[in-house]
């Protein structure tokens, strides 16, 4: 069973226990450990990490698209990003059961989700233990081959700031990261020297 642990102050902490049961025994698992925010002034804002285990189930996909959309509405991410983000960690993890566990829905996936310093984005870890992909064929299929499937990697890549895929012998890991884009103040420049 996950555990939700949420702190304020040293001496108070706070313990919730929540599992998710899904048809057919699937279980969803989900643990958050928000930490005070550790800038001067910053008593709003949130340091979370949360840890998702899930079952390599489709039907468990809805739990964890649901928090992804709202553990990035509450970093700061305008809505039009939420579900550009949520799209990208739902392609990730629909690619690591149907390739890596080959559409077993038994095994175990460990999404890892974490705030960066300084409020400047999100970033996922997406952890399996199935079969490799080789990096030099993670590629999506031509663009100008249309037919159904294959656009998840464009996807992800076109979403994200950075993607880094990991294989080893123990452990699968997709870091994925997505940087919080804060608005220019009315009349600067952009980089370029344009407006």
């Amino acid at each position: 069973m996950g555990e939700i642990y949420q702190s304020g102050k040293k001496e108070s902490k706070k313990k919730v226990s929540a599992a998710l049961d899904c048809q057919k025994g699937c279980k969803a698992r989900y643990s958050l450990a928000e930490k005070p925010a550790s800038t001067p002034g910053a008593a709003s804002r949130v340091d979370a990490c949360l840890k998702i285990e899930i079952a390599s189930h489709p039907q468990l996909l809805c739990v964890v698209r649901g928090t992804i959309q709202q553990l990035a509405a509450v970093v700061g991410f305008p809505e039009e990003d939420c579900r550009a983000i949520t799209l990208a960690v739902d392609e990730a993890l629909t690619n690591v059961i149907r390739h890596a566990y080959g559409d077993r829905h038994d095994q175990k996936i460990e999404i890892f989700c974490s705030c960066l310093p300084m409020d400047s984005g999100i970033e996922f870890l997406v952890v399996d233990r199935g079969r490799p992909a080789d990096p030099a064929r993670l590629r999506g299929r031509d663009l100008d081959d249309v037919r159904p499937g294959g656009l998840g990697i464009h996807l992800i890549a076109q979403i994200m700031d950075t993607v880094h895929y990991e294989p080893s012998p123990e452990c699968n890991r997709l870091r994925l990261i997505k940087y919080l884009k804060k608005p220019r103040p009315v009349g600067a420049e952009s980089p370029s020297g344009g407006e």
